[in-house]
């Protein structure tokens, strides 16, 4: 019976070579010494410690650099959804986080402007509201008390009749512009003789420029384009009552058609009050009243050049006013030739 035996298992590293002489056939065996061993380890261990230390650095890089923006988007994302949109991510790198950090509070500034003009609209919209319902109110409980005569109760008939007004034309401004904004306003272009229609428009607001013994100066060269007719009324008209409104008696108001660089121009003049500099910049904003006293006589509600700038940029027009306070104004409207 053949006997085995168990060798223990080396314990160092050896490395064995067959080795050939004359005689017979050897082996070369080759193993390192315990020092060198050790030192071996040693340098093993070191190299684990720097790749660790490496790794963590790279860990915290990332969660400074990654981590923190995407947090503080998150956060930004909280505080907008419950309406507050003061940010300041303050965003340090121009990589892709750091563009996208920089266009995320550019976009709550702009959603904080927007919804500043959103309370302003609301506010206007209830004082224009509130200021002709409280004047009716006030002289129907007039009207109601005894003793009045003939001349006053139509006195107070007709104030009542004039807020009224007042009243429809700022619902049917706002239905208009509301209708206009949303992209479902019927557009229909045709040709339209832009002499005509502006010579239609004086003629039918006679009455109110002839009050005031206005002078009216045209000078309106046959000239078409394709617009849409109704819309474009409504900017004529708008812009000639505002220089009606805003003309002394006895006061001029010049029309004129111009074209060249592939454009009509239609240019309202007028020896009005004018608009102060400042005004100037604000004048196309809904509601906006360069002069509150002057509007308020007048019944207007600060819709008109709103309406005007939205309607003529549907055209791809532009819409541009040279004025100064005591000098009148000049309204220019761009559209494109045909």
């Amino acid at each position: 019976m053949r006997r085995t035996s168990v060798l223990p298992l080396p314990t160092s590293l050896h490395m064995g070579f067959p080795l050939q002489t004359a005689d017979e056939q050897l082996a070369l065996v080759i193993h390192p010494e315990g020092t060198n061993s050790s030192l071996l380890f040693m340098i093993l261990g070191v190299v684990i410690l720097i790749a660790i230390a490496i790794a963590n650095t790279k860990f915290i890089l990332f969660t400074s650099v990654v981590v923190k923006p995407l947090k503080a988007l998150t956060a930004a994302t909280r505080k907008i959804a419950k309406g507050d949109y003061n940010i300041d991510l303050q965003p340090k790198s121009k990589d892709e986080l750091g563009v996208l950090s920089e266009q995320f509070q550019h976009m709550a500034h702009e959603m904080s402007q927007v919804e500043k003009m959103r309370q302003e609209f609301v506010s206007n919209v209830s004082h224009e509201l509130q200021t002709p319902l409280a004047s009716i109110s006030g002289f129907v409980s007039i009207l109601q008390t005894n003793g009045l005569d003939e001349a006053e109760q139509r006195r107070c008939l007709n104030i009542i009749r004039h807020e009224s007004m007042r009243l429809s034309r700022l619902s049917e401004n706002m239905l208009r512009l509301a209708t206009i904004d949303s992209n479902h306003h019927p557009f229909h272009l045709s040709l339209v003789r832009l002499d005509r229609q502006l010579r239609s428009m004086v003629v039918a607001a006679e009455p109110q420029w002839a009050a005031k013994c206005l002078n009216i100066h045209l000078e309106l060269p046959k000239t078409a384009i394709h617009a849409d007719e109704d819309l474009l009324s409504q900017v004529w008209l708008n812009i000639f009552s505002n220089s009606i409104k805003f003309t002394p008696e006895d006061g001029d108001i010049s029309i004129e058609l111009q074209s060249g660089n592939g454009e009509i121009g239609v240019v309202f003049r007028d020896t009005g009050i004018g608009i102060a500099e400042e005004d100037r910049k604000r004048i196309f904003e809904r509601f906006f009243k360069a002069d509150k006293s002057h509007n308020r006589e007048a019944g207007g509600s600060g819709l008109g050049l709103a309406i005007v700038k939205r309607v003529v940029e549907l055209h791809g027009g532009r819409v541009e006013i040279d004025s100064a306070a005591g000098k009148g104004t000049a309204v220019t409207v761009f559209l494109p030739a045909m």
